[in-house]
């Protein structure tokens, strides 16, 4: 695991250096299939900080991510992100269609409570020679080893970059987990920027992941998302392998005017190390 450690710090440190402007924001891959309840590894850092304190789980990840556009297939987003002792650290770069990078550098802790854990992160935006600075904060309740709820606010400052600002979100979600199972549902509202654009524009997610079997190191997940009018926008359908090394594969699909369309494919990679969980 310090092996591991080591080359993640030497990848975003490598990675850091180069920051180039953009005119388009793209939404961190993991909020699609993750939600605020389940977010326990490094991937939280982009969904709810919280979440990685609800097992205390030393843990690193990687995720690449690629976008089609008809028959043009490229990479739009990579992260990297490591948790350990209550703190995290990750890096992300964006490549808008047509623009050039942008990338993220967040930390966060981790708060644990009797019955679960805040968490709260700092972000650093960058484009080209414009930096700002964001935070979120969150929360994840779990009053028994069934029942979870979480809640986050992200982009508190209305960090703003060369070309946009970044709006001030917020999502709640409840989860129900079983022997082999977990099902969540979750909210978000969206703030509205811009002249004559005051309000929220919401949106609702429902998912589930299910295990063939308690032997079987493997998991299925899908998650479906609703617009406003609780019309279907997007399915996530995918599967993770392994238990301590798992390997995370996740397709989208658009759905808009009757027409669904595969645009999204994302592999992610993340290793834990059980011995650190809470106890």
């Amino acid at each position: 695991m310090v092996r591991i450690a080591c080359g993640f710090c030497a990848a975003v440190i490598l990675v850091s250096c180069y920051e180039s402007a953009a005119a388009q924001w793209v939404t961190p891959r993991a909020q699609d299939y993750l939600f605020v309840t389940n977010s326990v590894d490094p991937r939280g850092l982009w969904v709810n900080p919280a979440g990685m304190g609800v097992t205390g789980t030393a843990s690193i990840m990687a995720e690449l991510s690629t976008v089609s556009s008809g028959s043009d297939v490229r990479v739009d987003q990579f992260s990297l992100g490591l948790y350990s002792g209550g703190m995290a650290l990750g890096y992300r770069s964006a490549r808008p269609e047509f623009e050039a990078n942008f990338s993220e550098l967040k930390i966060a802790s981790t708060y644990p409570f009797e019955q679960g854990t805040v968490g709260f992160s700092a972000t650093r935006y960058s484009q080209d020679s414009v930096s700002a600075q964001g935070f979120d904060i969150g929360a994840v309740f779990v009053p028994n080893s069934r029942f979870q709820a979480g809640l986050v606010i992200r982009n508190i400052g209305r960090p703003t970059l060369l070309t946009s600002q970044l709006p001030l979100e917020g999502s709640v979600g409840l989860q129900l987990t079983g022997r082999r199972f977990q099902i969540a549902g979750e909210a978000s509202s969206r703030e509205r920027l811009g002249i004559g654009n005051d309000g929220y524009d919401f949106s609702y997610r429902i998912g589930s992941r299910f295990s063939p079997s308690r032997n079987t190191p493997a998991q299925i997940l899908a998650t479906a998302g609703f617009d406003s009018n609780f019309q279907i926008r997007q399915i996530h359908l995918g599967v993770s392998v392994g238990r301590t090394r798992r390997v995370i594969a996740v397709a989208t699909a658009s759905v808009s005017g009757g027409t669904v369309a595969a645009d999204h494919f994302s592999a992610a990679f993340l290793a834990v190390n059980p011995a650190t969980g809470r106890r």
